[in-house]
């Protein structure tokens, strides 16, 4: 019966060292537990971290991607701009000149157009500031589009002889012996009150007239800003022209993303010259980046150009585009008021006031009579439309108004639209102004450009504004995942622990009943 010999322990042999790892330590646990354990501690702790850190995550995300920097998303988008740009232009045709003298009638207009522009917009002449700002000039391109637009640029329009008006109006105050100049060389040069050309020669390509070139060469004229110009039209030498707009410095939003995009200088200056006080004061954006964090409480303002001077839009509701929710900021009687709802306008008069809804741009225009307004004096003083005929302003249709997405400031959707007119007064000493109602602001054209987020923009600027709730799930999952494989791997250690107690009883139960049959 030896083989019922009671089980010994072995002894231990020479020279082997007994385990360096008791049970349950580290060496213990499976391969699978250990990398279940490492596992969930990892992804509990990265979601924790995430949970309590995505804000500033976040934070980091925008201030890397709206930030103009060399390799920034905002820098492309910004120095090629891949939004569509569209310009149109609408003529007010004067149907009755013949009648302007008349004080029984008032000047009738019909809008003409649109006819519209493709634009190409490109930074040029790139300069990077250590001061957290860039300087740049803009080189713009306008592209006839026949297909959308409803006339031909050889359409014939009658409008206000403003070569004339503007000689007129400049020699108003001056001594009679050069007032009486200008009405001879007016008279020599056959000129009438009216004008009639094609739309391409007042827009683009320009139309000559010789009292351009008398005005070049008039020593009298030394001390008035005359343009370098061989003829006369609205955009005359502006298409591809990397000067007209002037020399910008802008924020890169680097040392502060709360002025992303603010207008520092222009032309070298904080200020514009046209205007006194507060009014000349660079004032808002440059008119394409905003900075994040926009409310319905803020009050957008930008720099225009083509004015000289900074406008300002209050909010005016909520609105959709291409599937993004934005801000609707919009011109109110505060942009062009000249003083009679807030006395700080009042030095946008220029010496020039005149009632609300029609700002003085003169002094912006080499010294030409010339006065903005909305479309069809939208928001105007009433006496305006008064005074002429087929004037229908329109909300939807006139309003100035950009929309922004509050969240990153990104632009949804911009239309800018403004009205050109010029100032009529009668003048005794100037025979076609002789008999001319006492005073006419003279509706001439008016232009609107539009720009929209495109479907396919739109898809990244979703994604991240998804990415907070991305980021919440992400830090949640993380969590939950690390979590299971902690408690998976507790788990798989407790059963092998007690698979390995269990064999132990038996193996002793075994023993003991061999002992004991022993």
């Amino acid at each position: 019966m030896g083989w019922l010999r009671p089980l010994r322990p072995p002894r231990p042999q020479r020279g082997r060292a007994a385990p360096r790892h008791p049970p349950g330590s580290g060496s213990d646990r499976s391969p699978r537990e250990r990398v279940l354990l490492w596992l969930g501690g990892v992804a509990l702790l990265l979601g924790l971290l995430l949970a309590l850190f995505w804000t500033q995550l976040l934070a980091l995300v925008v201030h890397s991607e709206l930030t103009l920097t060399p390799r920034s998303t905002s820098y492309r988008v910004w120095r090629d701009t891949p939004v569509p740009l569209k310009l149109d232009f609408y003529f007010w045709n004067w149907t009755n000149p013949h009648e302007v003298n008349d004080p029984e009638k008032v000047p009738h207009f019909e809008q003409m157009g649109p006819y519209r522009f493709r634009e190409t917009k490109e930074k040029v002449n790139i300069t990077w500031n250590g001061n957290g700002t860039i300087s740049f000039r803009q080189l713009r391109r306008w592209y006839f589009d026949a297909e959308y637009s409803n006339g031909s640029l050889s359409d014939n329009v009658t409008t206000i002889n403003v070569v004339a008006l503007t000689a007129a109006h400049v020699v108003r105050d001056w001594l009679f012996i050069m007032r009486r100049s200008v009405e001879l060389a007016l008279r020599s040069t056959n000129q009438d009150i009216a004008i009639t050309r094609t739309a391409g020669q007042f827009l683009f390509e320009g139309y000559d007239d010789p009292l351009i070139t008398i005005a070049s060469t008039v020593p009298a004229l030394a001390g008035v800003s005359i343009p370098n110009f061989d003829k006369f039209g609205w955009f005359y030498t502006r298409n591809g022209s990397v000067e007209y707009d002037g020399l910008f410095n802008m924020d890169t939003g680097a040392l502060d993303i709360g002025h992303l995009g603010e207008l520092r200088k222009w032309n070298f200056n904080n200020f514009t010259p046209y205007y006194e006080g507060s009014c000349g004061d660079l004032r808002g954006s440059a008119g394409e980046l905003w900075p994040p964090g926009r409310s319905p409480a803020d009050r957008v303002s930008l720099f225009a150009p083509d004015l000289c001077r900074s406008v300002s839009l209050d909010f005016a509701g909520r609105m959709q585009e291409a599937g993004v929710d934005g801000l609707r900021f919009e011109g109110g009687p505060l942009m062009l008021d000249n003083g009679q709802l807030d006395a700080d306008n009042a030095c946008f008069c220029d010496g020039q006031c005149v009632a609300g809804g029609v700002a003085n741009v003169s002094a912006c225009r080499y010294g030409a009579p010339a006065f903005v307004s909305f479309p069809h004096f939208h928001l105007a003083d009433p006496a305006y439309r008064a005074a002429v005929g087929g004037m229908r302003p329109s909300a939807d249709s006139h309003a100035f108004y950009i929309a922004l997405e509050p969240t990153y400031g990104i632009p949804l959707d911009v239309a800018a639209r403004f009205q050109i007119n010029l100032l009529v007064r009668r003048d005794p000493y100037i025979t076609m102004l002789s008999r001319v109602p006492e005073q006419l602001m003279f509706p001439v054209i008016w232009f609107e450009q539009r720009a929209a987020i495109t479907p396919e923009l739109a898809v990244p600027l979703r994604l991240l504004l998804q990415l907070p709730l991305v980021l919440h799930v992400t830090a949640a999952a993380l969590a939950v995942a690390g979590a299971g494989c902690v408690a998976a791997g507790v788990v798989l250690r407790r059963q092998r622990r007690g698979l390995r107690a269990n064999t132990l009883a038996l193996v002793a139960a075994v023993v003991a009943k061999s002992a004991a049959a022993g």
